[in-house]
């Protein structure tokens, strides 16, 4: 993550359309997620292994949604916040794409292999450790996204960067061999076996 200088944001065309967009989705993101839990909740004699990570996507995603907030007060022109909740929002933003990817596409391989093995006693204490599955998902990505935040603030502060809330990608993130490594792993990987399940799925 970058250093930061104690700079209000200016209030341009493109702040006020980032002001907007995530007061939008800050509202409606609180809303259906935490709608979505009561129900997941509410029904826990009916839940399946799908909504284990289900219920882990929509925490995922209220996580994120309140940190919408912060980016708003920057974006809004009312100043910088402090350095360490900058910080700490880009982590949650990092962690959560990823792990978002990621619990959706262990929904798409649960359904599919509930669907195409149905009676495989094998296949059904695996789906039982779902939440093992949610645990170690967990646990990379925020170990992940921690391994990038340190070593991009040891590299700004090794160069003596001084860059403003938000306004730029980790550089680590965007260098090659991560950027492949990313690409590779946070989106082929997963795309390939989401679409993979559908097909499997639609041959039953």
């Amino acid at each position: 993550m970058p250093n930061l200088t104690n700079m209000t944001c200016p209030k341009s065309e493109k702040d006020q359309v980032f002001v907007a967009v995530y007061s939008v989705v800050f509202i409606f993101g609180l809303i259906l997620n935490l709608t979505a839990l009561v129900v997941f909740f509410r029904n826990s004699k009916s839940r399946s292994h799908t909504t284990v990570y289900m219920i882990h996507l929509a925490f995922a995603d209220i996580i994120l949604v309140c940190t919408l907030p912060v980016r708003i007060y920057y974006h809004g022109g009312l100043g910088v916040p402090s350095p360490t909740i900058c910080e700490f929002a880009g982590v949650i933003l990092l962690s959560n794409m990823y792990s978002s990817i990621l619990l959706l596409t262990c929904i798409s391989l649960d359904r599919c292999v509930a669907v195409c093995f149905p009676m495989s006693s094998r296949v059904r204490e695996g789906r039982k450790k779902a939440w093992c599955v949610c645990l170690g998902i967990w646990i990379l990505t925020i170990t992940t996204s921690l391994l990038i935040y340190f070593q991009e603030k040891q590299n700004n502060q090794e160069n003596k960067n001084n860059i403003t809330c938000f306004s730029d990608f980790p550089r680590i993130s965007t260098q090659k061999p991560a950027l492949v490594s990313t690409l590779i792993v946070g989106f082929g990987m997963p795309l390939t076996v989401m679409i993979a399940s559908w097909v499997t799925q639609g041959k039953y």
